[in-house]
């Protein structure tokens, strides 16, 4: 199968439409049907957002033939899909139930790494650093744990940074910690929804501000507010992301 019979495949297990995948990842409809129809793949951070929604790899969406799979996977994928609605069912159980003990192994791990005092946070798709996308449509991703330090007390949930908008200070790929507000003094950096789309953006006086000056800024609307302020920000590398 080529990709976008993979991502079909894939798409229809986990009960989604093509509007409800693109709206938990952040893509329009349009895009997902010129991936599934084989026109154009996403982006690898796309793909990555896809394989945690669809509780799927990116091996196998990537796989091109049966031959880039082990002779492991290929074992299971065979016995799988000859599984009735009940095996599939009872497949989907144990594998959750085994993601959630690595879950807990990982948090031990992190700790002892952290001699016990740690936090654990929602992790929501990219919020944009460029062209705007959809805000926090998809719920939650993933759960990411991080060192408790004084500074985090107020963070309720972390987003990633797509694009390069807010170069030096937050580069693309970045975990943003965002703490509750309904709106942040000028001069200060939010996760701002503007007309549906989700940024983020300093906070001007009548728009929003992006520290990279080859992006323009953004002007602010009777529809626009904010969903809250930017406290800290961490590489991928310094945090322990849990997929769901």
């Amino acid at each position: 199968m080529a990709f976008g019979d993979r991502l079909l495949e894939a798409r229809k297990a986990k009960g989604l439409t093509q509007k409800q995948l693109g709206g938990k990842i952040g893509a329009s409809h349009n895009s997902v049907s010129d991936w599934e129809h084989n026109k154009n793949r996403p982006s690898p951070d796309a793909i990555e957002l896809i394989c945690g929604v669809l509780g799927v790899s990116p091996n196998y969406l990537l796989a091109t033939s049966e031959s880039d799979f082990s002779p492991a996977e290929k074992l299971l994928i065979k016995h799988y899909r000859s599984l009735d609605a009940h095996g599939k069912e009872t497949v989907s159980y144990i594998l959750d139930s085994e993601m959630r003990r690595m879950e807990q192994i990982l948090m031990r791990e992190e700790k002892a790494e952290y001699g016990g005092d740690i936090i654990t946070l929602d992790f929501h798709q990219k919020v944009s650093a460029g062209s705007g996308q959809v805000l926090f449509d998809d719920m939650v991703v993933d759960r990411i744990i991080i060192p408790n330090k004084p500074e985090y007390k107020r963070v309720a949930y972390a987003v990633g940074v797509n694009g390069n908008s807010m170069e030096p200070k937050y580069k693309d790929g970045d975990i943003l910690l965002v703490e509750p507000a309904f709106d942040v003094d000028i001069g200060q950096v939010g996760i701002f929804n503007v007309d549906g789309d989700g940024f983020v953006k300093k906070r001007g006086e009548k728009e929003l501000i992006s520290l990279n000056g080859d992006y323009e800024n953004i002007p602010l609307t009777e529809h626009s507010n904010c969903a809250g302020r930017v406290v800290g920000s961490l590489r991928r590398h310094e945090v322990t992301i849990i997929k769901k």
